[in-house]
């Protein structure tokens, strides 16, 4: 059975200017990201309506996320994931 995993709450500052904060639902190797559960506070007014968003990696300038939020031997593991990947 395949463990569940962890909900991260992240920003993703776009390289427009605009922040976006949201779950992590899925991420892909061209870092490709779909948020949910989206912090309306945080979106312009033309987004404001909707309950997902799927960012292109091209668009994305930085990620934020609060290492509590995750774990730091998570991330850890995950680095050093990516780093064997490549």
């Amino acid at each position: 059975m395949e463990e569940e995993s962890p909900k991260v709450l992240m920003t993703i500052h776009l390289k427009n200017g605009i922040k976006i904060s949201g779950l992590l639902l899925s991420m892909d190797q061209n870092m490709n990201i779909q948020l949910g559960e989206l912090d309306h506070g945080s979106l312009p007014k033309q987004f404001q309506g909707l309950k997902s968003m799927y960012i292109r990696g091209n668009a994305i300038r930085q990620i934020s996320l609060d290492k509590t939020e995750i774990g730091e031997e998570r991330i850890q593991k995950l680095t050093s994931d990516c780093r064997m990947n490549e």
